[in-house]
């Protein structure tokens, strides 16, 4: 809903889509604190894992912005920045998998 007088936008998610969404960001936030703590972590193989790991709650994620685009309705601004979010997400998996490749050719 667009409030003339300000130009706030108000959009109702459902709440099936809220909870997949909660969910999918704690995965990527644990996935990254898992990566973040991994500093003195010397194993490739291990250091790989969670990379890949940060990778598939990067496109999980992705997944759900792309679900939330289409369910705001009308608002192409905050579709298109969705869509920005969801490119995003699908970039740093991609980069995510290129460093756990990385990782593995080292440990070989």
């Amino acid at each position: 809903m667009l409030d003339p007088e300000t130009g706030d936008v108000t959009v109702t998610i459902p709440a099936d889509l809220a909870a997949k969404l909660s969910g999918a960001y704690e995965a990527w936030r644990a996935a990254l604190d898992d990566v973040d703590a991994s500093g003195v972590d010397t194993d490739p193989t291990h250091l790989a894992a969670l990379w890949r790991a940060r990778s598939r709650t990067e496109l999980a994620l992705a997944d759900v912005y792309g679900e939330l685009a289409y369910s705001v309705g009308p608002f192409v601004p905050l579709i298109n920045a969705v869509f920005r979010g969801v490119d995003a997400c699908r970039g740093a998996a991609d980069r995510y998998v290129g460093i756990a490749e990385r990782l593995e050719g080292r440990a070989s």
